[in-house]
């Protein structure tokens, strides 16, 4: 038991300064500008991380979900998913630059399309490292961008414009955290990105899809609540799900590698026994993940909602008062949201990506049509939207997972080949 509570705690120790970094852009955010500029900054953040996920599935979630704890495969994938990732971010930027301009602030959008770049390419180098389980090099690197990070956003306080401030801090902080990290690492051996197309080609465009997708249900309840609301509620449900609800996501964050772990470990074994055994096994599993997401997000949310408001009411803090409204439902949406991660990496050993990527692409059209008809027509209040939104995340997929269970494909189940 030791050992579990030990395997874990690395992860969540060494995801802390990344976690609390997205953290204090946000605190920066809301005590240097006013409440309708911050929303307009956190309507493009949110297409920065709409289109950030989009890239990590072409090198980060294919290493974490195909790789983890393989070192010789992970040093094999590294330089490939390097330059797939790169040129894909470059592309990428170019979007939250558009956003930018869309809402009247073209040189932060500018900025923000370059910290997409480096974010990228600094998440890529932090998920080889914590696949590996060099915890330490993590921690490290980590280090290094948030104290660049800190310092820069200090200078938002000396009357520099902040929505300059935060976007030039972050680019240069994670650019400079990528170079401290794959200094660090061992030398890979030369491999061209068509071998590693070869391999997860399959897997690539469905995984870019499939985490972009997941992303834009938060984020596109920020839109939406922008558009639908004003940007004030764009800015306070930013600054829930950022500063209040950070620390639970932290959590899930952290955990994602050792839980991909224990299910592809699962997953790899299922041969051993029979198909009725494996059947049970292999559903219970998610099972007690998934109801200690949902039940963690809820006990989470209690707590931030009522000491995020005592907080603000002691500040003085009128976004942070309308951010801690929000808490609860903000922490059942990402603990719904970690959850359904957990039933995507136990569905992606069964199934074919075709048919997740359909999957999923009903349970976002169902999630943002809920939002929709609540929010948009006054039907509910914006907490109420946000937490009936998230249930398709974890219905939808669930009844997938009960009526449609199938052995392990045999591609993931047999011991890999040994690479050259």
């Amino acid at each position: 038991m030791m050992g579990k509570i030990r395997s874990l705690a690395a992860p969540i120790g060494a995801q802390g300064l990344y976690s609390i970094a997205g953290m204090v852009v946000t605190l920066v955010g809301t005590l240097a500008m006013a409440p309708d500029a911050w929303g307009r900054v956190a309507i493009i953040l949110s297409a920065f991380f709409i289109v950030v996920a989009f890239v990590r599935g072409v090198g980060s979630i294919p290493i974490l979900v195909f790789l983890s704890g393989d070192t010789e495969g992970i040093l094999w994938a590294r330089r490939p998913a390097l330059i797939l990732t790169a040129l894909t971010s470059s592309l990428a930027g170019v979007i939250p630059a558009l956003v930018g301009f869309s809402v009247g602030m073209p040189a932060a959008g500018i900025l923000v399309g370059l910290a997409t770049i480096t974010y990228c390419l600094y998440d890529l180098a932090r998920t080889i490292d914590l696949s590996l389980g060099a915890f330490t090099r993590v921690i490290r690197s980590d280090a290094v961008m948030f104290g660049i990070l800190v310092l820069g956003l200090l200078t938002a306080f000396t009357g520099t414009p902040t929505e300059i401030v935060v976007p030039a801090t972050m680019a240069l902080a994670y650019g400079v955290g990528t170079a401290v990290s794959l200094l660090a690492q061992p030398h890979s051996g030369s491999l061209r990105i068509r071998g590693y197309w070869r391999k997860f080609g399959r897997d690539i465009p469905f995984l870019t899809l499939d985490s972009l997708l997941m992303a834009s249900t938060v984020n596109g309840f920020v839109f939406l609540a922008g558009a639908l609301g004003s940007p004030e509620l764009a800015g306070a449900f930013r600054t829930s799900v950022s500063l209040f609800v950070g620390p639970l996501q932290l959590l899930q964050t952290a955990s994602s590698p050792f839980l991909v772990r224990r299910l592809r470990a699962s997953a790899r074994g299922f041969e051993r026994d029979s198909a009725l055994d494996a059947r049970r096994s292999s559903l219970g599993e998610p099972a007690v993940m998934i109801a200690a997401f949902v039940a963690t997000g809820a006990l989470y949310g209690t707590v931030a909602m009522f000491a995020g408001g005592w907080l603000a009411a002691l500040l003085h803090q009128e976004v942070w008062a309308q951010a801690a409204r929000l808490a609860l439902a903000s922490s059942l949406l990402i603990g719904i949201l970690g959850a359904s991660s957990v039933l995507s990496t136990f569905l992606r050993y069964r199934h074919s990506s075709h048919g997740l990527f359909a999957l999923r692409i009903i349970t976002i059209v169902g999630s943002l049509a809920t939002f929709i008809l609540l929010f948009g027509t006054g039907l509910a209040t914006l907490d109420t939207a946000i937490m009936a939104a998230g249930l398709p995340w974890l219905i939808l997929p669930g009844i997938f997972s009960l009526a449609c269970w199938r052995p392990v494909r045999a591609r993931d189940a047999a011991p890999e080949a040994r690479r050259v």
